[in-house]
């Protein structure tokens, strides 16, 4: 399966019709989560999963609540980028060496230092 690219995504997301099907909005979720399981590195995964709140911030609440139960069954299995894991992963997603990868919601991530 070819893989759609970053710019494919940005660019079905920003020129979403006013009523988009919810077919649509999976199709993309899918590209984003399948870019997000193939990140190289923290920086990167956070800058796939921006595109996620993107998508949100761009359809209705009944299809961001679809959308939300199906990346459940995913959002746990994103990649780590260290052995090392943190003492507490209570709000963290993924990590490296030196960040993590932290948010409560599709709104809200943000990269913060370990030990900050």
């Amino acid at each position: 399966m070819t893989l759609i690219t970053i710019q494919d995504i940005q660019a079905a997301i920003s020129h979403l019709r006013d009523d988009p099907t919810l077919a649509e909005c999976m199709l993309i979720q899918a590209a984003i989560f399948q870019h997000a399981l193939q990140a190289d590195s923290l920086s990167e995964l956070f800058e796939i999963l921006t595109l996620q709140s993107d998508l949100f911030f761009s359809i209705s609440s009944e299809y961001r609540h679809e959308l939300g139960v199906q990346s459940g069954a995913w959002i746990t299995d994103l990649p780590a980028f260290s052995d090392s894991e943190p003492t507490s992963t209570e709000g963290v997603w993924s990590w490296d060496d030196t960040h993590l990868l932290m948010g409560e919601g599709w709104a809200q991530w943000e990269i913060v230092e370990r030990g900050a």
